[in-house]
């Protein structure tokens, strides 16, 4: 049958967004999960937070994995093929489908009072009998 791609170590909701066995730069849309999955090893080089805009450069070259500029991986296994996974983080991503909309607010039942600006809510004209006890 077909195999998943996605390996255990990565969580099912984050994305692969670049894959190969040479060098590999990934600019994270917003912030979120990175994960960079070795599959000659079958090993997860490295996962971290990072904010939006960060590069990560996978080196194979000097074997070494860089987000933004900054060393995290210094010794990777030579000749290996990459895949690197993003998964944003739940707030502020435009990754993931805007939240549900809120629900229509309930319409009022017929009959019930609507209390508008413009409507004046003071007693009718008519008295009740309670107020004109001369009758």
């Amino acid at each position: 049958g077909c195999e998943p791609t996605h390996p255990n170590e990565v969580p099912g909701n984050a994305n692969m967004v670049a894959e190969g066995d040479r060098n590999l730069v990934y600019t994270t849309p917003s912030r979120g999960m990175v994960y960079i999955y070795d599959t000659n090893t079958k090993r997860l080089v490295w996962a971290g937070e990072v904010d939006g805009g960060r590069q990560i450069e996978v080196d194979r070259h000097n074997n070494k994995v860089m987000v933004n500029g900054n060393l995290v991986v210094t010794k990777l296994q030579p000749y290996g093929q990459d895949q690197i996974y993003f998964q944003p983080s739940g707030n502020n991503s435009l990754v993931n489908p805007p939240p549900p909309q809120p629900a229509p607010q309930p319409q009022p039942a017929p009959g019930s009072v609507t209390i508008s600006p413009n409507l004046s809510v003071a007693p009718t004209t008519q008295p009740s009998p309670s107020q004109n006890p001369q009758q």
